[in-house]
């Protein structure tokens, strides 16, 4: 058994009441500091905010002043109403920078907006009054108003009032700026000052740190003795997660290889199966639809005079007629293979289409593009499983329309056939039939998972029914 080494007891614990007092000093002094830079500064971006609106509401204001001015002058000149109009337009504008004007000044400067406000309304009364006198045609009266003696008074006072306007904004300025120094330099005294008063708080608490360290080292050798049989009981502990991780892996790789092993046989066998069909599709095509077309020309040219000769003879080429259709039908049906190898969409396309024309099933078709195709195999099975699906609708669900769906999903492709039909009472009952096309829902299960893929079945009585197949891409 290892000796249990225990660590020295520390004969003072860390100097939390120091640390805690200097933080506290040193947070108190930085938001002292930061509040009164803070407030200064805000205060100065106010009054600079303010100064600049002023400014250009001063500027706003001369404006408004000259064309209201113009526009009276010039309706007086021309005798037009459109100038009556201009000043109209502009004269409310005038009002509301007057106003806010008078807002933003302080108690002197709004004493000269007020003036220059009144004199604004005093000018405004004689330009009414000249425009009256437009309107009524006497132009010469209307221009004795605007070179009256009292209208350039108003002028005169309306100018003299912005100009005192914008001193008493520009000393209240420099009132803010001579303020804002003061406090600045109030703070940085105060500042030095803390600074100092930090410097010595802390050399105390790195003196009292430095001795709890010296004391934390002496007990820290005896933690690491403890800390080398811990250490040694880990690395034991490692290696034997170590082979466990190896095992495992072993497993996992055995499993892999089996799992594409399977899925190489499958593979195998849809292509066995696809050149035996191509097979047969080459048979019906070259052997046997050209002796059934060759029964029927000879059947068609042959001479029969007797009545009832004639009517087998045409029941025999009606006969041969629907054998030489069903062998088309198989023999393209079994062509459809290479077709869906080189274009999956369209083999779709066109088997829809046929269960439309044959069954009278509208089928609802979405295929998304495949960048990168899976195997050739893979393509046959699943177009030759989404006739084996389709026809399952035609036989069970007891409905016109369904949905044909594939779609890429986490590297897998994925088909989906859902109709809203009758459904089935269990899962079971829907597997324990083989379909027209050999395969069965058994079969397809099976398949599928040896393409190493998942295949499921949602629905039941009178719900509708989904089959969903999901086959990884590689």
């Amino acid at each position: 058994m290892s000796e249990q080494v225990q660590p020295r007891k520390i004969a003072s614990a860390f100097p939390v009441g120091i640390l805690t007092f200097a933080v506290a000093v040193n947070a108190a002094v930085l938001i002292g500091v930061g509040i009164t830079l803070d407030q200064s500064g805000t205060l100065l971006v106010t009054s600079q905010d303010r100064y600049m609106r002023l400014v250009k509401l001063r500027g706003e204001i001369a404006h408004y002043d000259e064309v209201l001015t113009m526009s009276a002058r010039m309706a007086v000149a021309s005798g037009h109403p459109e100038w009556e109009v201009r000043y109209r337009e502009f004269e409310p504008l005038l009002d509301t920078v007057i106003q806010e004007a008078e807002r933003l000044a302080s108690p002197a400067g709004g004493r000269a907006a007020g003036e220059t406000d009144s004199a604004n309304q005093a000018l405004v009364a004689m330009e009414q009054a000249a425009f009256q006198l437009v309107r009524q045609g006497e132009t010469i009266r209307a221009a004795d108003i605007l070179n009256s003696e009292a209208y350039k008074q108003q002028k005169i006072a309306y100018s003299r009032g912005l100009d005192l306007y914008m001193d008493n904004v520009e000393a209240e300025l420099a009132s803010v700026v001579t303020l804002q120094r003061s406090r600045n330099r109030t703070a940085r005294l105060g500042a030095l000052f803390a600074g100092v008063a930090l410097l010595a708080g802390w050399l105390a608490v790195l003196g009292r740190v430095a001795y709890w360290r010296q004391q934390i080292e002496s007990a820290g050798r005896s933690v690491l003795k403890s800390n080398l049989a811990l250490r040694r009981a880990t690395e034991a502990l490692a290696e034997a997660n170590a082979t466990l991780e190896e095992r495992v892996e072993s497993r996992t790789a055995e499993l892999r290889t089996s799992n594409a092993s399977l899925r190489k046989l499958s593979e195998d066998l849809i292509e066995a199966e696809h050149a035996e069909r191509e097979r047969l599709a080459l048979v019906l095509h070259d052997d046997l639809q050209q002796l059934l077309v060759s029964a029927h020309l000879r059947l068609g040219a042959a001479p029969v005079v007797d009545p009832l000769a004639k009517s087998d003879v045409r029941a025999a080429l009606e006969a041969v007629r629907s054998s030489i259709d069903v062998s088309r039908s198989l023999s393209s049906e079994l062509a459809s293979d290479a077709v869906a190898e080189r274009d999956l969409s369209g083999a779709l396309e066109s088997l829809v289409v046929d269960f439309g024309a044959r069954h009278g099933l509208n089928v609802s078709l979405t295929v998304q593009a495949l960048e990168q195709p899976p195997d050739r195999a893979v393509l046959w099975f699943l177009l030759r499983a989404s006739r084996e699906l389709l026809f399952n609708v035609v036989k069970h669900a007891e409905v016109d329309d369904a949905s044909l769906l594939t779609y890429i999903r986490d590297n897998h492709l994925v088909m989906e056939i859902s109709d809203n039909g009758k459904g089935f009472e269990n899962a079971w009952d829907a597997e324990t039939e083989e379909g027209p096309t050999g395969l069965g829902l058994p079969a397809i299960r099976q398949r599928v998972a040896w393409l190493g893929g998942e295949f499921s079945i949602r629905g039941g009585s009178n719900n509708g029914t989904t089959v969903r197949l999901s086959i990884p891409l590689t």
